[in-house]
């Protein structure tokens, strides 16, 4: 989790501070502010440079909790600062002609020549001083942002830009963007499990793009029954046992009782609030957390089930699951109008998580196949059964193709499609 958003808030800042060193580069205005009147003392360059530091020891030292509304922030402010770059391109403050040693340098070439107002580095550090919220973190900005002053590299009225972005950045976070924050700490976190949840939070953001309002209910309850889904499988802790608080939160959705006050009760609080305003899927998520729960207690009570009632199980989940996002995409079609489809994603899922199941307790394999121990043979029925379901699963999506929400669903289709082919990932060797 913690790399994963550590790249990207530096892939953030690599496209948006560079771009625009470059496009202010393709023209030579620039606003002049003269000398400054900070002394000029070189040696701070050593403390400029520590935010190199700072910032990768505030994200492995900050909880999980915390490590998605500080990144939310810093990405708020570096792209918040690219029009500013923009807009008033500075002149570089003067710096005496001396020798001021590779320190110095080091830290004038990472600054580009540009991109002075507002200053990153003020705005970073303060961020990363106000989620650490240690004496020694605060120290630490403080000194960052004196340095930009006394190396020269950043004029007054760009140190007091950062404190106003960096303030409005974390405003937003803490107030109305706090969902979306704890949203994007979710998604890194399933990033950090595997690649294709990174793949999935790609295609929600890239949905989100000109329809942020409209695609809310997606980032949201993807974000909520995954960690939900999560703590029941035993990929998340939790020092109550899991069926229990899943049944808090059906009762919370159906508003029987209010949410817990924790992170998955803010993203449960949040869900149902849109999924109200949508005016449908409410009892929907009730049946996708109750299909949950019949997963950890097959693990707790080491429960196999037959051939039918794992098809029943499998089916049903994906059901669910693929009309809530039909829901999230305003799409009046339902999953039951493609059942080869959710035949297909049911297969996938077993193959495809089957070490990860086993290592948890949860055999998605029928009970008379595994007790004779011709699980093996199983897989090699099962691949062939899927190329039929795929097949049958084509024409079916070909009926729905003019209507809304049917490229979602091919896009299912297209990924199971590509999982059969590969036989070494189709075919677990056992």
């Amino acid at each position: 989790m913690r790399g994963w958003l550590l790249a990207l808030v530096g892939l953030t800042f690599v496209v948006f501070y560079g771009s625009a060193d470059l496009i202010t580069a393709l023209h030579s205005w620039r606003i002049p502010l003269g000398e400054t009147a900070w002394p000029f003392w070189p040696n701070w360059a050593a403390v400029y440079i520590s935010l190199d530091l700072f910032i990768p020891l505030s994200f492995v030292l900050l909880t999980r909790e915390r490590l998605g509304p500080l990144s939310m922030a810093m990405l708020l402010t570096t792209i918040w600062a690219w029009p500013c770059f923009l807009l008033f391109p500075f002149a570089p403050v003067p710096a005496p002609q001396s020798t001021q040693g590779v320190i110095f340098w080091l830290a004038d070439l990472l600054n580009l020549d540009g991109n002075l107002l507002p200053s990153l580095h003020v705005a970073y550090s303060v961020l990363c001083a106000a989620y650490l919220a240690r004496w020694w973190s605060t120290l630490w900005a403080i000194a960052i942002v004196f340095s930009t002053l006394l190396t020269h590299q950043h004029y007054t009225v760009d140190a007091l830009a950062g404190l106003t972005v960096a303030a409005l950045a974390y405003r937003w976070v803490e107030g109305r963007g706090r969902v979306e924050a704890l949203c994007l700490g979710e998604l890194a976190r399933c990033a950090g499990r595997h690649r294709r949840y990174a793949l999935i939070g790609v295609a929600l953001y890239a949905a989100s793009v000109f329809r942020w309002k409209k695609r809310r209910l997606a980032r949201i309850g993807f974000c909520y029954l995954q960690r939900l889904d999560d703590l029941l499988d035993g990929q998340e802790t939790s020092d109550v046992e899991p069926e229990e608080i899943a049944t808090i939160h059906q009762q919370a959705l159906r508003g029987e009782r209010a949410f817990p006050e924790d992170i998955l009760g803010e993203l449960g609080q949040a869900f149902l609030q849109e999924m109200i305003q949508r005016g449908e899927g409410v009892e929907v998520a009730v049946d996708v957390i109750e299909e949950m729960k019949l997963d950890r207690v097959r693990v707790r009570d080491e429960r196999l089930l037959d051939e039918t009632e794992l098809d029943r199980h499998l089916e049903k989940t994906f059901e669910l699951s693929l009309d809530l996002m039909l829901v999230a995409a305003d799409s009046p079609l339902r999953a039951r109008q493609a059942p080869h489809l959710l035949k297909a994603l049911g297969w996938c899922s077993v193959i495809r998580d089957f070490e990860e199941d086993q290592s948890l307790g949860l055999v998605n394999v029928p009970k008379d196949v595994w007790l004779s121990g011709e699980t093996a043979a199983w897989f090699v029925q099962r691949h062939r059964q899927v190329q039929s379901d795929l097949s049958a699963a084509q024409g079916e999506l070909e009926a729905l193709k003019d209507q809304q929400g049917a490229g979602l669903l091919r896009i299912f289709h297209r990924s199971v499609e590509r999982y059969a082919r590969d036989p070494k990932k189709a075919i677990p060797q056992i």
